[in-house]
């Protein structure tokens, strides 16, 4: 577990403009059926964000922590935690918060926030399984793999259980995380196989959606889309249901990881990861070495992940590429691949000069093409790949044609050859971490 963060250094004078701000806004939260706010009602706390700084390192890091709406998201937040936890359902009851006991003391409650608030952040981990055959391809680890200092492939064992406690210690939260009716929450499902963990600093609130969720899932996405691009996974399509994935989240308090929250992943996410195999090369790989390619590639996937402050250009078209592989859109799935491209080649001053489809043209045949024949095809190719995208982006183009699926296909390879050839490059750098 990484050392705790220091709390956000808020001046002094700014947490009392914020304590003194938030008293009207505090006097107008409804709340409906004794238990949930009304989010309409929250609009006044957004006047709370004008008294905190505005640019500046604190201003990054409530960002980072939480949204560009600090106070309001963990106002809600907390707020909507506390109410559920108090597990009071009033059927058709409306009503201001203030007219709870338990917060009818603004002025304490405000207070009570506020140095809260500043206190942040708190250390979360986010923990979901890998799908089934990428998990028994890393069956033989005994031991959590980090990818990097916050990243890691966690195998399930005794101790993990015992370290990641599996309820709240309160039945209204856990029921809001496991699920459950009137009878009580759902026994959460066993973990076993391989997990996808990530700690992540900030804060998580109930009914928000605050920036460790959105930085969670996209480190979800860019290490699959690497797999992909490195040939690791393919995604083969079923005709069974997608069974919604989910991050598990923990918070560290007092020394132990208590069960917090759970946020799920989008159904079009949740689809590709449920369709996810083991890549075979088009038969070049027997079945029983396709854990050992898998893994071997999983090893180049960490270089990636420990050299981030150099990568961060291919950690995020990774993501764009796995975004392309979900979108149910072939118009948006074909720009999202291009934008892959556009991260990883695109040169904004070059592309003043020579034109960005011809500068990134240019880059793919000369990156990609190993004989002059190759680079030839490539040049044709692209030249046709880019009229396609400028058609969708500039006048709305409603369809792909076949011809131009078939483009959708040759650009995505473009993009994972372009990402080899890149992860190839950042490892035979000598600067690079082994």
């Amino acid at each position: 577990v990484r050392a705790p963060t220091m709390g956000v250094k808020i001046d002094p004078k700014c947490a009392v403009g914020v304590r003194e701000k938030l008293a009207a806004p505090l006097t107008a939260l409804h709340v409906q059926n004794g238990m949930f706010i009304q989010r309409s009602s929250i609009e006044g706390l957004l006047e709370c964000e004008s008294v905190l700084p505005q640019s500046g390192k604190v201003h990054e890091e409530l960002t980072s922590y939480i949204d560009d709406s600090p106070v309001t998201e963990f106002v809600y937040g907390t707020l909507s935690r506390e109410l559920l936890a108090r597990n009071r359902y009033e059927p058709n009851s409306s009503g201001l918060i203030s007219d709870i006991d338990e917060y009818s003391d603004l002025a304490s409650l405000s207070e009570r926030l506020v140095s809260t608030f500043c206190s942040l952040p708190y250390w979360y981990t986010f923990s979901t399984p890998l799908p089934a055959p990428l998990s028994e391809a890393l069956s033989i680890l005994k031991e959590p793999l980090a990818l990097n200092e916050h990243v890691r492939l966690l195998p399930i064992n005794d101790q993990v259980l015992a370290e990641f406690e599996p309820s709240t210690g309160d039945e209204a939260l856990d029921r809001h995380v496991h699920g459950g009716g009137m009878l009580g929450p759902k026994t959460p499902p066993p973990w076993h196989g391989v997990y996808f963990q990530i700690q992540v600093p900030g804060f998580i609130g109930t009914f928000t959606r605050t920036a460790p969720v959105a930085k969670s899932e996209n480190v979800l996405k860019a290490f699959f889309g690497l797999l992909l691009a490195l040939r690791a996974i393919r995604r083969t399509f079923s005709f069974s249901p997608s069974v919604t994935r989910t991050f598990i989240i923990h918070r560290r308090e007092q020394g132990r990881w208590a069960l917090h929250e759970r946020s799920d992943l989008d159904p079009e996410t949740s689809a590709v990861l449920s369709d996810i195999s083991l890549e075979n090369l088009d038969g070049i790989i027997p079945q029983d070495q396709q854990a050992l390619w898998t893994r071997s590639q999983i090893l180049k996937i960490r270089s990636v992940f420990l050299n981030e402050n150099r990568s961060d250009k291919i950690i995020l078209s990774a993501q764009w590429l796995f975004d392309s592989y979900t979108s149910r859109n072939e118009l948006l799935a074909f720009v999202q691949a291009m934008v892959c491209l556009e991260i990883l080649l695109g040169d904004k001053a070059s592309s003043d000069v020579i034109g960005l489809g011809e500068l990134l043209r240019n880059r793919c045949a000369y990156m990609v093409g190993k004989t002059p024949t190759q680079r030839e095809e490539i040049l044709r190719d692209f030249s046709e790949i880019y009229k396609v995208r400028s058609q969708i982006v500039h006048r709305g183009k409603s369809v792909l044609r076949n011809r131009e699926r078939a483009l959708f296909y040759q650009l995505r390879w473009l993009c994972s050859r372009v990402l080899q050839e890149e992860i190839d490059l950042l490892i035979a750098d000598p600067a690079a971490r082994a």
